[in-house]
């Protein structure tokens, strides 16, 4: 076995080992959880329908991107859910495990793809088993990548495999029509788990472009349109599927309108956790039965458009305070608010670090590879500044921190341990 597959091995069983140990003794996670996915994916086991993301009985949704309830829908069925018996659905008993064993494994092959995606980079294999290390023994940010609740392992798996995708290509300079399909399908996959990094796949083809177009601009426009068009394929059965379940052909989601108004609204605090206090939570449809019921009357999607409204009045009357709670959300996205202090220190350390260390890796190295990391930590936090700030919002892209960390702290050894990065 070589040296990397070992590594990766390595890594892999050491994490799953870590997180199943956790699930079995930690005892803040026992409480069983509610969340739209969980609803989505019970719906969708029982009865076989995309619905019910806000209670029993509310039909038809898009509230979530379908990949992930998907899924989760196969464990529920293996696990023999069953129809809840009151309005929300709860993951228990076999049901349960299987989604936070789902989600463990998820985690846990992001870390060891970690060596793999740094040898692809032109990084020491010694910096992508760190950072793969560290991911692994280091689960600081637990309940959102080992309970399964929603789709956050899924989706950061899938960026890292997109990214792999991404920079193989561009590290080599090979822009054929089967790489193309190939990104086309790794991209679909990613759109129809976390739509709101269309805007990171967006700024990528933008920034290939840009990168590439003297020496190899017609092989790439022609890899690009491949890529393009082969997702397409892929987002049109979920669009074509929520204009005929809704009545608009929604590529993505339908909840921006509903999350938009929760994070802008008078006396709204930057943080989940601050609006949870402060009472806020409970204007959510999951938890207020009058906010159910306008939503049953006027449908989903005329619901959200109407919470966008409200939000982008609110927004324009309060632009001062909007502003100050967009830089408090932005500073809030790199050192997130964590149930416990140890947590909070641990995640801001991680953000710190693969800042200083994409830094150090741009100064030093520059190339394709750090233009795209670059790119990902500019573009994709931007639109998440609009919205309150959560530990889990940052996930997605955690891999990357442990990444520029494990560079930053290498960087300070004598001996030169990077490749070119090109």
């Amino acid at each position: 076995m070589s040296k990397l597959r070992w590594s990766c091995t390595t890594i892999l069983v050491i994490s799953f080992l870590l997180r199943l140990g956790l699930f079995v003794a930690a005892k803040a996670y026992k409480a069983h959880d509610q969340t739209e996915t969980i609803n989505i994916a019970t719906t969708l086991a029982y009865r076989g329908a995309f619905a019910d993301a806000y209670g029993k009985g509310m039909g038809s949704t898009a509230h979530a991107a379908p990949l992930y309830p998907m899924l989760l829908s196969l464990v529920f069925r293996l696990a023999g859910v069953r129809e809840p018996a009151g309005p929300f659905a709860t993951a228990s008993g076999a049901a349960e495990t299987g989604m936070r064993l789902l989600s463990s494994a998820l985690a846990s092959i992001q870390f060891a793809l970690l060596p793999v995606f740094a040898a692809i980079c032109g990084l020491d294999p010694r910096i992508g088993v760190a950072a793969g290390l560290a991911g692994a023994l280091l689960p600081v940010n637990y309940w959102v990548q080992n309970t399964g609740s929603f789709e956050y392992s899924l989706s950061s798996l899938l960026f890292l495999i997109f990214s792999m995708v991404v920079l193989s290509c561009w590290t080599k300079r090979r822009f054929s029509v089967r790489r193309g399909m190939v990104a086309g399908i790794v991209t679909g996959l990613l759109l129809l788990t976390v739509p709101n990094l269309a805007d990171v796949v967006l700024a990528a083809a933008v920034c290939g472009l840009f990168l590439f177009y003297k020496d190899r601009g017609r092989h790439y426009l022609v890899f690009a349109a491949v890529q393009l068009v082969v997702t397409a394929l892929f987002l049109a059965p979920w669009a074509i599927r929520n204009y005929v379940a809704l009545g608009a052909p929604i590529w993505s989601r339908s909840n921006m309108g509903l999350e938009l108004w929760l994070s802008n609204h008078e006396g709204v605090a930057a943080t989940f956790q601050q609006n949870e206090a402060l009472g806020f939570g409970t204007m959510h449809p999951c938890c207020d039965e009058s906010e159910r019921a306008h939503m049953r009357v006027v449908g989903e999607v005329a619901y959200n458009r109407e919470k966008q409204r409200l939000a982008v009045a609110w927004i324009r009357s309060h632009l001062s305070r909007f502003v100050a709670l967009t830089a408090e959300r932005a500073v809030l996205f790199w050192t997130p608010l964590m149930l416990r202090p140890w947590q909070t220190a641990a995640c801001g350390a991680l953000g710190l670090t693969g800042i200083l260390g994409l830094i150090r890796f741009a100064r030093r190295e520059g190339g394709v590879v750090a233009r795209y990391f670059l790119m990902v930590f500019v573009v994709l936090p931007l639109p998440l500044y609009f919205f309150q700030s959560s530990g889990r919002l940052r996930y997605p892209m955690e891999w990357m921190l442990y990444l520029m960390g494990a560079y930053w702290i290498f960087g300070w050894f004598p001996r030169k341990v990077v490749g070119s990065g090109k």
